[in-house]
């Protein structure tokens, strides 16, 4: 079940995620295998427990899943397009029109206690997301979208079943960046309200949030600091004042890659700061957890092997030097 909340809540943040320029409700929707090059046919990801013995790998017992990798076996038609999708929990289905927009999508589990349930998808002439139903048994929920004469995302409304549950606006400045968001619950409550902020070059330099809870409301803002090249080197979440907030530091390679990312928390008495390190294709080659006093100082490293198209088809996992979790990737071509 949970990739399907996982799913869903893809297409919840997509509606109304920020973007310089336009909404991202007005791309067709579909899934790509663009993280992954050449013409893909499917990809079977397993994993084992492995030991290294004088250099060469000992495989041992598969095992279902371990910190982010599971097995999944993922198929797709010669367009790219995801059409089949299998988990250690569910079958997934997908489903497009002639213009490449998936209209249908369907997820039947193993445990019987979960029922199968379907997506359907609906789009306007333009072929923007227009409503989004999600249905098992008797449960269902619709996501309405309304859109300005721009073609534009400019309110979602969540029904479960005919009950309004909730509601997110937004508003867009000239240049069609989003710079108002908010979010009620049910028809008027407010839950959440984010105003945003950019430079003359359409840079979005401050989030001020404001959260309504049950007795007060919470106030906090997002700085963003870039590079000569416009890329984010620098963000204070959850900034409160200058010792409370957690400090996101992004590093870039010459080519503009992202090569580290750094987490660290201010202004608490026990913090744990979290590093991850990628290589030239993306890939997380180094991910450590160190806490201020010293209690915890893990590092877990990932070496992969890649095949002639530049896929990584085999990933070892260490933590503190030793073998974890062996994950082979099988990637069939047309």
């Amino acid at each position: 079940m949970k990739n399907t909340f996982r799913f869903l809540m893809i297409i919840c943040l997509s509606i109304f995620s920020c973007s310089k320029t336009t909404s991202p409700l007005n791309e067709k929707y579909y899934i790509h295998n663009s993280w992954l090059k050449g013409e893909v046919k499917s990809i079977e990801t397993k994993l084992f427990e492995f030991k290294l013995l004088n250099d060469s790998i000992i495989i041992g017992q598969r095992i279902n899943d371990f910190d982010f990798d599971s097995y999944s076996l993922k198929e797709f038609n010669n367009e790219g397009l995801i059409i089949f999708e299998k988990t250690n929990e569910s079958k997934i289905k997908y489903f497009y029109d002639s213009s490449k927009k998936l209209v249908k999508r369907t997820e039947s589990f193993k445990n019987d206690e979960f029922p199968s349930v379907i997506y359907k998808y609906k789009y306007n002439e333009q072929d923007s997301l227009t409503k989004i139903i999600y249905r098992n048994r008797g449960y269902k929920r619709t996501m309405v979208i309304e859109r300005d004469n721009k073609n534009r995302g400019v309110k979602r409304t969540d029904y479960v079943n005919d009950t309004i549950q909730m509601i997110f606006e937004v508003k867009y400045d000239f240049a069609g960046n989003i710079i108002e968001e908010n979010k009620y619950l049910n028809k008027s409550k407010p839950l959440k309200f984010i105003k945003r902020n950019y430079n003359e070059i359409n840079l979005l330099i401050t989030e001020d949030i404001q959260e309504f809870r049950q007795y007060d409301s919470l106030n906090y803002k997002n700085i963003y600091k870039y590079n000569n090249n416009s890329k984010i080197v620098e963000i204070k979440r959850n900034y409160v004042n200058d010792s409370d907030y957690t400090d996101v530091l992004k590093k870039y390679n010459s080519a503009g890659k992202l090569i580290m990312e750094q987490w660290i928390p201010k202004g608490n008495r026990y913090s744990v700061t979290t590093t991850e390190i990628f290589d030239e294709y993306g890939n997380t080659i180094e991910f450590s957890r160190k806490s201020n006093d010293e209690s915890m100082d893990d590092v877990w490293t990932s070496k992969y092997k890649y095949d002639e198209k530049e896929n990584w088809i085999e990933k070892q996992k260490f933590k503190n030097n030793k073998p974890v979790v062996i994950v082979k990737r099988e990637i069939e071509y047309y």
